[in-house]
């Protein structure tokens, strides 16, 4: 009898300490994978798939670079059923023809769904492979980076061309602007307003083409479409004109072509 009581005892401690004992030791490791596909839509954007063995439900964060033109765009995707889709990357007009990088991101683990963290650890501790990185806040992410190209190689570098001639040819033409506003500033100060006048209304309009030119080009040039925007009232005939020239002067000392 007292032995059989002593089993019981020791089966009834196996299953207490069983059940006390930390889940995520029993967890295996997530060597983490995916494949990519890409395909433009009617519209000229590009939509981005695949697969992962990440958990369902993990958020990731999709990026769209061309590093020649400075284009840029993000989405967010969720996995579902192992399968995740962004939403359309690029402008209206579509997506020039060029190089183009995707980067595909696992961010912070703590921000993830509370059923992903079982799974992948508060810190990412339990995914691993090639694709994870540690950030320097003592977590892991997921970085997957691939490259495409859309259009020929003869159109990718027509592409790089028009679009260096735009980027000069806004410079060009804002410079130019920017030089006739602050001569106008001796008709300013003169009180010679209708001369002023004369000028502004030759020249404003000239700044709001600009301005639409300018429109289409990324974040990549904000000083020198900051210049463009600041000409519209450095050519004015207001008091403040001047101090207009002297910011878009500062927007084109801060750009490079």
């Amino acid at each position: 009898m007292r032995e059989k009581f002593l089993i019981f005892y020791i089966a009834i401690s196996a299953l207490f300490l069983n059940g006390c004992s930390n889940p995520e030791e029993s967890i295996s490791a997530i060597e983490v994978q995916f494949t990519q596909a890409a395909s433009l839509n009617n519209d000229g954007k590009l939509i981005i798939s695949g697969t992962t063995n990440l958990p369902d439900s993990t958020s990731l964060l999709i990026s769209l670079d061309n590093e020649t033109t400075g284009f840029s765009a993000q989405s967010k995707a969720t996995v579902n059923g192992s399968e995740f889709i962004s939403e359309p990357l690029g402008p209206k007009t579509g997506l020039a023809d060029g190089s183009y990088t995707v980067n595909i991101l696992m961010p912070n683990p703590r921000g993830q769904a509370e059923k992903v963290r079982k799974l992948i650890g508060d810190k990412g501790q339990n995914i691993s492979g090639k694709l994870v990185v540690p950030s320097s806040l003592g977590f892991n992410v997921v970085d997957f980076n691939f490259n495409i190209k859309i259009g020929s190689e003869e159109s990718i570098e027509s592409s790089k061309v028009e679009h260096q001639k735009l980027v000069s040819g806004v410079h060009e033409k804002v410079t130019s602007l920017i030089k006739q506003g602050i001569e106008m500033e001796s008709l300013r100060a003169s009180g010679q307003i209708e001369m002023c006048m004369e000028k502004m209304r030759r020249l404003q309009p000239e700044t709001t083409d600009l301005r639409e030119l300018s429109s289409s080009l990324p974040l990549k040039y904000m000083s020198l479409k900051s210049a463009v925007i600041e000409s519209y009232s450095c050519v004015s005939c207001s008091r403040s004109a001047n101090d207009a020239c002297n910011r878009a002067s500062k927007d084109l000392e801060q750009f490079e072509i």
